[in-house]
């Protein structure tokens, strides 16, 4: 979502409660806030997690094998 299709949100949804000019204030308050909101989490926006193991890339894929085991046999 770009910052025209959040304040045009912002804007109907407050439409619904407001005048138009009180709407207008309001979706402007809101981007400002918003923008505000992700600038200053633009650094760490996105939380730490363990990758699941179906999910991570297979040539980082440990083995589960101790080195010099033979493969199991349905491989």
């Amino acid at each position: 979502m770009n910052i025209e299709e959040f304040w045009n949100s912002a804007y109907i949804a407050a439409l619904t409660r407001l005048p138009a000019r009180d709407a207008r204030r309001e979706a402007d308050l809101a981007t400002e806030l918003c923008i505000e909101h992700w600038r200053s989490h633009r650094r760490h926006w996105e939380p730490c997690y363990v990758t699941m193991w179906k999910d991570q890339d297979v040539t980082s894929a440990l083995p589960n094998r101790t080195p010099g085991q033979p493969p199991p046999d349905n491989l």
